[in-house]
């Protein structure tokens, strides 16, 4: 197998899996997916931000003082992201403890790894209705519809950072886990670069309307949902091969 989540430094028994390179995790497919997966959230995250001053100026027709309050507010929600972050732990929580109440705890190390790991789905699926909904409101041209953009802003950003560590913590050894978070952040930050051409295209073809480009975000940001279904098919086919 190409990921596995033994204790550090163990042996390998009749129960356990051996310990995967490093090359090998990365170029599997949960870790590709991963990557595609918050590469694409996270340049949604650069994009609004670097836009949000030009579309709050459209949408109250330059008014400076509804800018200004506007932009307060999308600064004081995110003072509650640290209230957020810990709604994700228990969402994963919850769904571990679950499954593993539903399976026998005599099962082997793969069958209970993989089972971590489906747990992990609902989250990485919501992460994404998240980022979807977040980027609808912010493609509704109304002023006040922004607070609530603000709001799913603020607690997608809390389920995207920590069901990344989440994710790669329960799906890879953990000798590997900061050398995988930090490809993962380095690549997604190469990613991220996109966001220039993106704003070249707003402030010259758009004329500072980043409407039509917050449109478009909902279908990119939707194609991160092959996360969790790539997540999912490998947890099913994985679970039919043990039980062959």
């Amino acid at each position: 197998m190409c990921c596995s989540s033994p204790d550090t430094g163990s042996q390998v028994g009749e129960n356990e899996e051996e310990i995967p390179t490093f090359r090998s995790c990365v170029f599997s497919r949960l870790f590709l997916s991963s990557l595609l997966w918050f590469s694409l959230l996270q340049l949604r995250f650069s994009f609004f931000i670097g836009t949000l001053n030009p579309l709050l100026n459209l949408m109250t027709n330059g008014d400076p003082e509804l800018v200004s309050r506007f932009t307060n507010a999308f600064a004081f929600t995110q003072l509650f992201t640290v209230l957020c972050a810990p709604l994700n732990g228990l969402i994963l929580d919850r769904r571990k403890w679950r499954r593993r109440g539903m399976n026998s705890p005599s099962g082997s190390a793969t069958s209970q790894r993989v089972n971590d790991i489906q747990a992990v789905v609902l989250s990485l699926a919501l992460t994404v209705t998240l980022s979807v909904l977040f980027s609808l409101a912010a493609a509704i041209p109304i002023p006040e519809v922004q607070y609530l953009t603000f709001v799913l802003f603020m607690i997608n950003r809390s389920f995207l950072y920590g069901g990344l560590s989440a994710f790669l913590a329960m799906t890879f050894p953990p000798c590997h886990f900061g050398k995988l978070y930090g490809a993962t952040r380095a690549l997604a930050a190469i990613v991220s670069l996109l966001q220039y051409p993106f704003f070249t295209i707003v402030k010259g073809p758009l004329q500072d309307d980043p409407l039509y480009m917050n449109i478009g975000f909902i279908a990119l940001v939707a194609l991160a949902y092959a996360h969790p279904i790539n997540v999912f098919i490998y947890c099913r086919w994985t679970n039919h091969q043990l039980s062959v």
